[in-house]
């Protein structure tokens, strides 16, 4: 049910950018509280999201026997969001969700189903416990596992492990919660200096290839990181999570890292996704390639002409109610672009 996709939409998009406190006192990470130090919303944003960074959504249900069909209307179907009206951005509150929804659902034993419908056909089924084996009514937790319709195979996702999202049943109402689990992201990724990005590092100052991303610094990435190694001739003289001296070509080279930091927020339509800000440096003892990379959910402040320079614009889609319009979802500043051309004269 596209109910049930709230969360785990939201999940994917929080942890498509996501990194916070890193108990190794080599990384200089800093986590916020979602809306501010108060936990208090800083802007006029995240409706949906509580001071203690649960994202919640409440709802109505119904029932259809036979078929065991499942039909949910979501008490507010709107979110509030930036949007594109000609040279302009105006931040308005627009139709998201549908006035219904209908999925099917089943029991494998003690384990509950919920399968898509689109198009009028059954899509894959989100598989859930906790509840009482054969009753709707009750708490069901998300697995992080899927039913293929047409082979009815499951397949598991380890990215489950970082959200928590449950579905609470009781008497026509349902209440869709999601509870990030940040500490365990951050514990798989806080080895900055063995991640795709020191892959793509070694390959740029080799004249290999050219390219870094941003992003990839939150990627570890083992395997590719020691073969990058071997392939460039890489020496590591120095190396912690956040800071790595190496030697290349007959040159040494040193990248700190110093500031890896993440907001989780809700922001309109995009609930869940992290505000992202890094800092890092790469020298060669003579010149400092300095990378300066910001970005951040569009909220009300940012929705303005004056940032539209700065704003990823989305294709026209159509909402709930076939209203056409086109999302400003991202803002971005960032020094890339000089700091790959510098990394070039290095």
């Amino acid at each position: 049910m596209k109910f049930s996709q709230f969360a785990a939409v939201l999940a994917f998009s929080l942890l498509a950018s996501a990194c916070g406190d890193d108990a190794s006192s080599n990384a200089p990470l800093d986590t916020k509280t979602p809306g501010g130090e108060n936990g208090q919303n800083g802007s006029e944003s995240g409706k949906d999201q509580a001071s203690t960074g649960v994202f919640t959504k409440t709802g109505t249900y119904t029932v259809v026997e036979p078929g065991n069909l499942l039909i949910i209307a979501v008490d507010d179907p709107t979110e509030n969001a930036c949007v594109a009206e000609g040279e302009n951005l105006v931040w308005k509150t627009v139709p998201f969700y549908p006035p219904l929804d209908t999925s099917k659902y089943e029991f494998r034993g003690d384990t509950l189903v919920i399968y898509e419908i689109d198009g009028g056909l059954l899509d894959e089924g989100n598989m859930y416990v906790g509840g009482t084996p054969g009753k709707l009514e009750g708490t069901w937790l998300y697995t992080g596992c899927d039913v293929d319709v047409e082979s009815g195979e499951t397949e598991c996702y380890d990215d489950a492990r970082y959200r928590e999202i449950t579905y609470t049943l009781s008497n026509g109402k349902i209440t869709s919660t999601l509870r990030p689990h940040l500490d365990r992201y951050v514990a798989d990724r806080n080895n900055f200096t063995n991640s795709a990005f020191m892959v793509q590092l070694y390959s740029t100052l080799s004249g290999s290839n050219r390219g870094v991303y941003p992003s990839s610094v939150l990627e570890n990435d083992s395997a590719s990181n020691s073969t990058a190694i071997a392939l460039n001739g890489v020496n590591i003289v120095e190396q912690t999570n956040t800071h790595e001296v190496f030697e290349m070509g007959g040159k040494t080279y040193e990248i700190t890292i110093k500031k890896v930091a993440i907001t989780p927020t809700t922001n309109g339509l995009f609930m869940g996704n992290g505000d992202l800000e890094i800092q890092l440096e790469v020298s060669n003892g003579a010149s400092v390639c300095k990378l300066d990379h910001v970005v951040r959910n569009v909220d009300k402040s940012l929705c303005k002409d004056e940032y539209a320079g700065n704003i990823r614009i989305d294709e026209e889609m159509t909402d709930a109610e076939d209203h056409v319009y086109a999302l400003a979802y991202r803002y971005e500043k960032t020094s890339y672009d000089e700091f790959e051309d510098c990394l070039g004269s290095l």
